[in-house]
């Protein structure tokens, strides 16, 4: 779980808002970086000059489909510092969806 909360922390940092393509960038290469010291093989899409990753069982068949994001709407900077009280964790994209993001890389690293 605490893998999880930190990882959120470190997404939250990133303002990967519309105005800002070049955070989303970054963020995109922070999670590939993840994956590739987890050793979990992944695929880079570019739309429109937005990266996706596309994870696939090398079956190419996936029982379950996990699906997140990580753009959020323009907010002041401290909202992109994340702040920890009691047992919550409050920041943008905390809820929608940069948690759902940290959770898929843990649960991708573990299934390996």
């Amino acid at each position: 779980m605490q893998e999880i909360i930190n990882l959120t922390k470190d997404l939250v940092q990133f303002k990967t808002t519309r105005s800002k393509p070049d955070e989303i960038k970054r963020c995109a290469t922070f999670i590939e970086n993840y994956l590739n010291s987890c050793g979990v093989a992944y695929k880079h899409l570019d739309y429109e000059n937005a990266p996706s990753i596309l994870v696939l069982p090398q079956s190419g068949i996936a029982p379950v489909l996990l699906m997140s994001h990580i753009d959020v709407v323009d907010a002041p900077n401290e909202l992109f510092r994340p702040v920890k009280k009691g047992r919550q964790l409050y920041g943008r994209g905390c809820l929608d969806d940069k948690y759902a993001v940290a959770l898929s890389m843990v649960l991708l690293k573990k299934n390996l």
